[in-house]
């Protein structure tokens, strides 16, 4: 899998307001269940970030390309933004018709990239207390830090996820 990120020229107001909103967020919970995992689902990871998107001035669109990619759009009150593409990957589920596999996908694939492009962590939950000397594994999403080139144009710059 492959993510491509962009941004605009300038991010110092961008920067500022979600520095602060991170500071705010909360983890969201792995409450909803199928196939025996447990998962955070899209109107939870929602439902957290959207009172805090508005209090910092924020706006999230989502929105396939036609080219097979989820974008999603960070937009700011000042006009800075910050856009992640990921290429959407096609499955096929029993019991399921085309459809339902393609808003299965659709929807995976927004809340982790609302997740990662908030740097918004899912909670898991395990049955062997971590007490007990059981290490959870680490699962979380690292953001990877981009900046302006030395025109302060923005770049474009494509890292290599492994898929989980």
């Amino acid at each position: 899998m492959e993510i491509n990120i962009q941004h605009s020229a300038e991010l110092d107001k961008l920067a500022t307001d979600l520095s602060q909103l991170q500071g705010e967020l909360q983890h969201v919970s792995k409450d909803s269940k199928v196939y025996g995992y447990n998962y955070s689902s899209l109107p939870d990871t929602l439902d957290v970030a959207k009172p805090l998107l508005a209090k910092y001035g924020f706006a999230l669109s989502q929105f396939e390309d036609g080219e097979k990619n989820l974008v999603t759009l960070l937009l700011h009150k000042s006009g800075q933004w910050i856009k992640g593409r990921m290429t959407l990957i096609e499955i096929e589920m029993k019991g399921t018709n085309a459809a339902q596999n393609k808003g299965s996908v659709l929807s995976y694939f927004r809340r982790y990239s609302i997740q990662a492009i908030l740097g918004m962590a899912a909670e898991d939950t395990y049955s062997v207390p971590k007490s007990a000397g059981n290490k959870a594994p680490d699962t979380s999403i690292r953001a990877q830090s981009i900046s302006a080139g030395p025109s302060g144009k923005a770049e474009e710059v494509k890292a290599a996820i492994p898929a989980s």
